[in-house]
C-alpha cells in the first residue's frame, strides 16, 4: 500500500492549516496555503480537460512553482513526469513523446526549451496556482 503525498498534504491542511509546510529561500507556505494553491492548480489542469491518469510533464526549476504544479497534478489524479530544466531540446522531446504526456508545465526560465516540443496543453508554473477556483 503506497502513500499519496497529496493526501498527506490535504490531511495536514485540515488538521493544522497554520503549520509550516515548506520553506524555499525567503518564501514559505503553511499547509493551508499549500493546499489552497494545489487545489487552484488542480482546477486549472482539470478545466483544461485533463483527467485522472493523464500524464503531465513538469519542466520547472525547484521552487514554489514546482510545488504548485506537482501537488496540483497529484490532487487532480495525474501522473507526473519531472523533466530536468537543463535538458537538451532533443532529450525533452524524446521524454515527452515516449511518456505520451498530454500537458507540459513550464516556467519563464524554461519556456524557450519547452517551445521546442508539441503537447496538447501548456501551463505556466508561476501562474498555475495564483487565481481561479479551487478543485474539490
Amino acid at each position: 500500500m503506497g502513500i499519496n503525498v497529496g493526501r498527506v498534504v490535504r490531511q495536514w491542511a485540515l488538521r493544522a492549516p497554520e503549520r509550516l509546510a515548506v520553506t524555499f529561500g525567503e518564501a514559505s507556505l503553511t499547509y493551508g496555503a499549500l493546499d489552497a494553491r494545489a487545489r487552484r492548480a488542480a482546477a486549472q489542469l482539470e478545466d483544461a480537460g485533463l483527467v485522472p491518469g493523464d500524464r503531465v510533464a513538469l519542466c520547472v526549476p525547484n521552487g514554489l512553482g514546482f510545488l504548485d504544479a506537482w501537488f496540483g497534478a497529484l490532487y487532480a489524479g495525474l501522473t507526473v513526469l519531472p523533466v530536468p530544466p537543463m535538458s537538451a531540446p532533443a532529450e525533452l522531446a524524446h521524454r515527452l513523446t515516449h511518456a505520451r504526456v498530454k500537458a507540459l508545465v513550464q516556467s519563464a526560465h524554461t519556456s524557450a526549451l519547452a517551445a521546442t516540443v508539441e503537447v496538447a496543453h501548456r501551463f505556466d508554473a508561476d501562474a498555475l496556482a495564483q487565481h481561479g477556483r479551487e478543485s474539490t
